[in-house]
Formats: structure tokens, sequence, C-alpha cells
């Protein structure tokens, strides 16, 4: 059974809990991540999230009344929080870039064992997915209402502002869990100048209005 340092270095410092978590709630969860990147939800057990996080099956259910609440509550713990914190950089280009960077860096490589992971098992969990959905939804709602007051901020009317929030996170998927392609600096760039900005103001071509 791996130690502390073993857990650190498995699961990635983006999915540390935040907060004044008490220091057994943080084992649990950091056991949490750890399985669930090395063997998967579906072999994922409380006995051994307990063992690993050496803690008693008790303690763990007094926070969390099954596996779905508690996978969920800790891919909560440790994905882009709700409030989308955004630098101001003086233009929507700027503030969009910085926004992707922001994601980005939240999925780390070592994540995406995590991310395909539960991509799978929400197939199979309809209460993992349930709560998974639930998440999502609360955060592109703020993703959303982000978006729209920086857009409105620098004079723009975001009438495309639903297909950028499907389309972003979307592309990056891809790129994580499909293609293996880089996230860099340059694919977000050309993400903001080729699609999102178009969408957002609807400067097409006067062909492609056709």
């Amino acid at each position: 059974m791996p130690g502390a340092a073993g857990l650190s270095r498995a699961v990635s410092p983006h999915c540390r809990p935040r907060g004044r978590g008490e220091e057994r709630e943080q084992a649990i969860v950091d056991a949490t991540l750890y399985l669930l990147a090395e063997i998967g939800y579906e072999a994922l057990t409380m006995d051994a999230v307990a063992a690993h996080a050496r803690a008693s099956k008790a303690t763990i259910y007094r926070r969390w009344p099954g596996k779905p609440q508690l996978v969920g509550d800790a891919l909560r713990r440790c994905g882009p929080g709700p409030q989308v914190e955004i630098p101001h950089t003086g233009s929507l280009r700027g503030d969009l870039i910085a926004m992707l960077l922001h994601l980005r860096d939240k999925f780390a490589a070592g994540d995406r064992a995590l991310l395909a992971g539960v991509l799978h098992a929400m197939q199979r969990d309809p209460e993992l997915a349930g709560i998974m959905r639930t998440q999502l939804a609360e955060k592109r709602v703020a993703l959303l209402a982000e978006i729209k007051k920086r857009a409105m901020l620098y004079g723009v009317d975001p009438v495309g502002i639903k297909q950028v929030a499907d389309v972003m996170p979307g592309s990056m998927m891809m790129r994580l869990l499909v293609t293996g392609d880089p996230v860099d600096d340059e694919f977000i760039a050309g993400m903001v100048d080729d699609v999102l900005i178009p969408l957002l103001t609807r400067q097409f071509s006067a062909l492609e209005r056709v």
C-alpha cells in the first residue's frame, strides 16, 4: 500500500482537496482518487479506500452514503470549481485565452486516467452519472454567466454563447482523451481566434450566410 508520498505522486496536485477539510477526510479523498486512477471505478470498493486511507469504513459512511457519492465528491474537489476566476486582460480575446489556460491547467496529464475512468463508469452506474451531470450542469451555468459578463464588458453581444459552452470543453476533452494531441498555447489561441470569437460575435463570411 503506498504511503502519503506515493499518493501525492499518483494524484495530480490539481486534484488535491481544497479548503480546511479534516486531515482524515482529505486522506479518504486522496485514496479515492488514487484508486480510481489505478484500478478504475468498478474495482474500487469502500474497503479498499478505507485501507489506503487508513480509515474505518464507518468513518467513510458517516460522510458519504455510498461509492457514487464518494467518487462524485472527490472529483468535484479536484476539478474546476463552480466559480470561474479569470484575470482581466483588457480584451475579450485575452480573457478567453486566460480562461482556457485556467481550465487546461486543471487537467494535468496524470488526470487523464481519472477522466477516462469516470466517463466509462457513468455509462454503467446511473447514480454516479446523475451526480456527475448535476455537477457539470452547475459548472456550465457558471461558465456561461462568466463568458457573457466578459463579452458584454467589452461591448460584445454574445449571441452564440451556448454553442461556445459546448464546443470549448468538447474540443479539449477530445485532445485529452482521444487524439492525445497537446492542449498547448497554440491550440488555445487557435480555438479562441477561429471558433470562440466567431461564435460569440457571429462574424461569418457572406458565403457562410447563404
